[in-house]
């Protein structure tokens, strides 16, 4: 039996039919650990009881409420921001100045004890400017069960 501390811990975003499956698989394999379920409808809807697993309605409810992001410089976002409420202030700052999205790809986390990590490509045009691609680095912090930090890497 693997190390409880060796387990690659998941949290499966939607859980209809191909989330459930998601997090069946998850749940029996003995590498792994299902930490908990995340979707907007009620979870006695859902069907998901036998998990066992903390439920979110939203994936804002795995941020601590303390939160801090970092960019890596001043420009259209701030360099630092702090706390869940500007950190969506943030987010809307950044969606109301795309054009058109055209997609994204984002890889399989890397975990490193409290920290995990993806790389994120996204394909769009803002506001002004012509398509690009982007590619950036999104580190994440955890303490308790919460993410207590993001920082950004482009």
């Amino acid at each position: 039996m693997e190390a409880e501390n060796s387990k690659i811990k998941f949290a499966v975003v939607g859980c209809g039919h191909i989330g459930k499956r998601h997090a069946e698989m998850i749940h029996q394999n003995s590498e792994s650990e299902l930490v908990a379920l995340i979707d907007t409808k009620d979870k006695e809807a859902l069907g998901i009881e036998k998990y066992g697993v903390p439920f979110y309605s939203s994936l804002e409810e795995l941020f601590a409420n303390d939160v801090i992001s970092l960019e890596p410089y001043e420009g259209l976002l701030p360099k630092q921001t702090r706390g869940m409420s500007a950190i969506r202030k943030k987010a809307e700052l950044f969606i109301s100045n795309v054009e058109n999205f055209y997609g994204s790809i984002i890889s399989d986390p890397l975990v490193a004890g409290d920290y995990f990590t993806v790389a994120w490509e996204t394909d769009l045009q803002m506001k002004g400017e012509a398509r690009k691609t982007n590619n950036e680095i999104c580190v994440y912090k955890t303490s308790a069960g919460k993410i207590v930090s993001e920082q950004f890497f482009y």
